[in-house]
């Protein structure tokens, strides 16, 4: 099991997911668990802050599309993906959690029409260090796969750990991260009509090195108060650029997934075909761009990540994606938001929905 780019928020994906080192925000929880302490600009002096992400993705299916770079003939239709999570931040401490899922529906010549579902969740808890500078996190991760067709009903569930951190040297315009995911492994429980034994569910570690920089007047990395009465001088002296909303961000990373021992992918094994998957480990690098065009009203951004196929003697294929968010005043400040992620044989649309910032 290789989610790659599907499961992830709007911003994310606009940004072709080079967001490690970014890490802002509860959407950004399942890319790097430090996230989850990092404060957001206006955040900064508050003792108690908390955010959440709500997202909803659409990934065009039908004759011709290729969901995972397998290269065989299952048809998948066009399937929804949803992203939720929930951040909650107590000085320099915090915690959250945050589920990611998809249903996908296929038409198989071996099995007939079924059904792939698959779901990533975890609670997790971090803290900020060094003033602010360095913050750390770990999430405690489940994911779960589920198959159905005629001859197929099998359920797996796996369990891991995933640990982030993420380095902002006080006043800099650039950030350094790191975030590492275990291996995750269970025993199926499966009720198939050949009498086989049950396979083993197995999702690769993958670890993600990213930077990012930032220009223009905001300050990319302005000191916390916590809301702290004895650092209330730091909130009290706040310069013009720690309050800047202008910016261009640049943001990169390169995500190393490892090898599967003695694996099939999703579509060889539903397909019954013996296309081994996770035979190499694969390096996706990503760039992404953002930039508020209009202060206050209207961010925009795009990137390109290589996407390199999991199955033996498939290549990959260079993505392309952009999206924006954009403010609407009605009672409170809304932000809706968009993004699309396109390549050959796959596009995907996302919508998201929050308080703007």
């Amino acid at each position: 099991m290789h989610s790659g780019p599907l499961l992830a928020n709007t911003r994310i994906v606009g940004l072709s997911g080079a967001y490690a080192s970014v890490a802002e925000g509860a959407g950004g929880l399942l890319e790097n668990p430090a996230s989850l302490p990092n404060r957001m600009q206006h955040t900064l002096d508050r003792r108690f802050a908390w955010s959440m992400a709500l997202n909803l993705s659409v990934v065009r299916g039908g004759s011709g599309r290729d969901l995972d770079q397998s290269g065989l003939a299952s048809q998948w239709d066009s399937s929804v993906l949803a992203f939720v999570a929930l951040q909650l931040q107590f000085g320099r401490h915090a915690v959250g959690i945050a589920f990611s899922g998809v249903s996908l529906q296929f038409t198989d010549e071996v099995n007939g029409e079924g059904s792939f579902n698959q779901q990533l969740a975890g609670i997790g808890y971090g803290i900020s260090t060094l003033g602010g500078r360095l913050d750390l996190g770990v999430f405690t991760l489940g994911a779960a796969t589920s198959v159905e067709t005629e001859s197929i009903a099998e359920t797996d569930t796996a369990f891991g750990l995933e640990v982030g951190a993420l380095y902002k040297p006080r006043n800099q315009p650039w950030r350094l991260a790191l975030a590492v995911r275990t291996p995750m492994r269970a025993e199926t429980v499966a009720d198939t009509s050949t009498g086989e034994p049950p396979p083993v569910l197995f999702a690769p570690g993958q670890v993600r090195f990213a930077g990012s920089y930032m220009f223009g007047p905001r300050n990319y990395n302005p000191a916390p108060s916590w809301g702290v009465s004895s650092r209330a001088h730091v909130a009290e002296g706040r310069s013009p650029e720690d309050l800047a909303r202008g910016y261009t961000l640049l943001s990169a990373s390169l995500e190393v997934t490892a090898r599967s021992p003695n694996a099939l992918g999703p579509s060889s094994w539903i397909a019954g075909s013996d296309l081994r998957a996770g035979t190499r480990i694969t390096l996706s690098p990503r760039l992404g761009v953002e930039s508020e065009v209009v202060d206050n009203l209207l961010i925009v951004r795009a990137g390109s990540h290589w996407d390199p196929s999991r199955y033996e003697g498939q290549g990959g294929r260079l993505h392309g994606t952009g999206g924006f968010d954009i403010r609407v005043p009605i009672g409170i400040d809304w932000k809706l938001s968009f993004a699309v992620d396109g390549a050959p044989r796959f596009f995907k649309f996302a919508f998201g929905f929050g308080i703007w910032r």
